[in-house]
């Protein structure tokens, strides 16, 4: 049994001889992976086999040496060798081409295998999709590029075993790319039939289910849908690629879908957002993904455009689909938060992520928290109050065209029936309308015993009718806040409140309408509050303490004084005394 080199062995020996430790013909050079504050020969390396750098002098082309490492499981390494071999007799544009050597390399005067592996500048997978990201025929020609990357898999009868972004890199611009794949170690080729997987591969991109007694060349599909499905998401949302902290769902290292969402999609907000866009190319692709959440089996990868329904077009994007999405009613013991359009973004004061609307909060956790909508560029800021169960955020157009060729059109309360001008109904808000048909015309809204009639401007997209009629009309601003003082109700705007406590007042109960809060409560208030903490001055409020004190000292003087006239009267009845006896 052969007794392989350490990783620490490799690199002295790398490091003093240089070219001489390599048993094979050509000029090379070894190139490092790191210059200061020490030299680092070693690019990478795994459980059993390590990576170098080196460069052909006179070609200037690069290769990757890949060596054996000591206490290595002999049988892998020998499948590795026995993989490589088998790729060698094979073409592909997929393929990094290589080359074993039984004694490609010499440590301490004895030789051992290694393999010399083109080296791939390409971008790994995730880097390459972030630079096209907002070119979705670039996004288009990289599914293209995964499908014809499958099919050619399967027609040679191999299986990488570990599809994910690190191991798919992207060489060529992003009209016509190349895609290479490295890393062998986990491959399926028909020269190891029968024998067991080494790995499941990376668990953002494999089957839950999948186990190493299934290895053959279908292990890939799963993953390769995976991508697919990711790609199309991208067509129409894209800042779902974006950090989990904001908002997103790319952490750097998965491809949009993490583990637990392959776990468990039914529970996945990811995969409940995507479902609710209810676009049927992204529901194609989605339910080839989820089809079977017991077994990894899964059909051979395509396109949608190849599976006999029409393609959708590849300029469009998640704002021009209105989800149909309920809007959620509170129960009184929670803020519920709709928006149009709806599965907007929610976020604490913070920065931390809540969910998409429609949502529902906590009263008692997050009364007074400050809290942001955000849908695409537009947003919304707002404090929960405890006295409004029902937030009804509108931020504009979720659409339903490329070309804007509708009237987006909403009301608060939502529900509103909407009437052409030939008292036909059309639809209950939200709704889109076709400018061709609708412009230029009237349109009533219709709520409860409340209605509105709606020129359509073609110039003018978006609208937002208000047909809360029967809400009492808002109070004027110097009565927003109520406070009693003397057992007099007496009302201030928020400037007045302020004025107040810069004065030095203090409040023990607010009222805004008609309900009462602690000023704490009231985050606008008790930021006010926290302002004039420092050097606060005597508070008008306490004017009977002060007048107390001053009557308290007042009779302390009189007290003195009297003290005084006592202590005088008796020092003249003494020198009386004492002016009798001496005469």
């Amino acid at each position: 049994m052969i007794q392989y080199p350490s990783l620490t062995e490799y690199e002295i020996e790398f490091k003093k001889r240089g070219r001489s430790a390599l048993n094979f013909s050509g000029n090379y050079e070894f190139i490092t992976s790191q210059n200061a504050p020490i030299k680092i020969f070693n690019h990478g390396s795994g459980a059993y086999a390590a990576i170098y750098k080196i460069r052909d002098v006179s070609s200037g082309k690069h290769y990757a040496l890949r060596v054996f490492l000591k206490n290595g499981d002999a049988g892998n390494i020998q499948r590795v060798v026995r993989i490589n071999e088998f790729l060698e007799g094979i073409s592909a544009p997929w393929l990094c081409k290589s080359q074993v050597f039984t004694t490609g390399v010499s440590v301490m005067g004895r030789s051992y295998p290694a393999i010399l592996m083109e080296w791939s500048a390409g971008k790994k997978l995730n880097d390459f999709v972030s630079g096209i990201l907002h070119d979705n025929t670039m996004l288009e020609n990289l599914q293209k590029k995964i499908v014809e990357l499958s099919q050619d898999l399967e027609s040679k009868n191999i299986a990488h075993g570990d599809i994910q972004s690190g191991n798919v890199l992207v060489e060529g611009s992003g009209i016509n790319p190349t895609l290479k794949l490295v890393d062998y170690d986990a491959m399926f080729v028909p020269t190891i039939t029968g024998q067991k997987a080494t790995e499941t591969g990376h668990s953002s991109f494999q089957h839950p289910r999948r186990t190493k007694q299934e290895f053959n060349p279908e292990i890939d599909r799963f993953s390769f849908w995976l991508i697919l499905t990711a790609l199309e998401v991208l067509k129409c949302d894209k800042k779902l690629w974006t950090n989990p902290n904001q908002g997103g769902f790319y952490d750097g290292d998965n491809f949009l879908f993490r583990a637990k969402d392959l776990e468990a999609p039914q529970q996945s907000r990811l995969v409940s957002r995507l479902r609710q866009l209810n676009r049927p190319s992204l529901n194609f692709y989605l339910d080839h993904l989820f089809s079977n959440n017991i077994s990894s089996k899964r059909e051979v990868p395509k396109l949608y455009s190849s599976a006999g329904i029409k393609s959708t077009r590849s300029q469009e994007s998640v704002s021009e689909y209105k989800p149909k999405v309920k809007k959620t009613v509170s129960s009184g013991n929670d803020f519920v938060i709709n928006s149009t359009p709806p599965i907007a973004d929610v976020y604490l004061g913070d920065g931390s992520h809540l969910g998409t609307t429609p949502l529902k909060l906590d009263k008692d956790t997050y009364a007074s928290k400050k809290i942001t909508v955000k849908f695409n560029e537009n947003e919304k800021s707002f404090y929960l109050n405890r006295s409004e169960s029902e937030y009804n955020i509108f931020l504009g157009s979720s659409g339903k065209s490329a070309s804007g060729a509708y009237f987006y059109i909403d009301s608060t309360p939502s529900g509103a029936r909407i009437f052409a001008e030939n008292g036909q109904f059309v639809e209950k808000t939200p709704a889109t309308l076709p400018i061709s048909q609708y412009a230029n015309r009237k349109v009533k809204l219709v709520y409860d015993n409340v209605e509105e009639r709606v020129y359509l401007n073609a110039a003018l997209k978006d609208y937002h009718i208000n047909l809360k009629a029967t809400s009492p009309p808002p109070k004027p601003a110097i009565q927003e806040y109520g406070y009693y003082d003397n057992g007099q109700l007496y009302y201030v705007d928020l400037a007045g409140f302020e004025d107040r406590v810069r004065s030095g007042w203090s409040f023990k109960k607010i009222y805004k309408h008609g309900v009462g809060y602690e000023v704490n409560d009231l985050p606008e208030l008790k930021e006010i509050v926290e302002k004039y903490k420092q050097n606060k001055p005597i508070s008008s409020n306490n004017n009977g303490v002060i007048w107390a004190l001053v009557i308290l000292l007042f009779f302390l003087l009189l007290i003195f004084f009297a003290s005084i006239r006592e202590v005088e009267t008796e020092l003249k009845l003494l020198k009386l005394c004492r002016a009798i006896l001496h005469q």
